[in-house]
């Protein structure tokens, strides 16, 4: 990314353009939260707000040359899984070779985690997580996403709702 960033002249602007590392956190919440950029900008990233457009130049440079170079990061592989198992039959293929999934952490998991994981296991039987938070049934976070509430279990983060 910050390749891309330098040879965009993005690291030589006269207002200070967003470092490496946020900008790789912009992208990267902008994969997980499924969101636009303008959303993710205005809710976690407001001081970014003003470099919208060069950010999208700057993804879409970035995604050209991962493609190019046969490349994937992390943020890819999570999208090459949730496209995969967006096919109920493969999903049930695949979760089915598993009895039960543990998630541990689960108040870390994205919204693109979590549709992988429900892809899965629909309805979360034999799903089990924890975490820090325990909630039940079913929880709407601020960035959109319905994930679900098990016994014991915890929000993902980014979540504000409260049990």
């Amino acid at each position: 990314m910050n390749i891309m960033r330098h040879e965009l002249g993005f690291s030589k602007t006269e207002s200070r353009f967003p470092a490496k590392g946020t900008c790789l956190a912009v992208y990267s919440r902008c994969v997980n939260a499924e969101l636009p950029i303008e959303g993710v900008l205005r809710a976690s990233f407001p001081w970014c707000a003003a470099w919208a457009a060069e950010l999208k130049q700057l993804f879409a440079v970035y995604v050209e040359a991962k493609q190019r170079q046969n490349v994937l990061d992390y943020d890819d592989l999570l999208l090459y899984w949730a496209q995969m198992v967006s096919d109920p039959g493969l999903a049930g293929e695949i979760g089915g070779r598993f009895d039960h999934v543990l998630v541990d952490e689960y108040q870390d998991t994205n919204r693109l985690q979590a549709s992988i994981l429900l892809a899965l296991k629909p309805g979360g039987r034999g799903l089990t997580v924890s975490g820090r938070r325990a909630v039940d049934l079913f929880v709407s976070c601020r960035d959109g996403a319905q994930h679900p509430r098990f016994p014991r279990s915890v929000q993902p983060a980014g979540c504000d709702h409260h049990a």
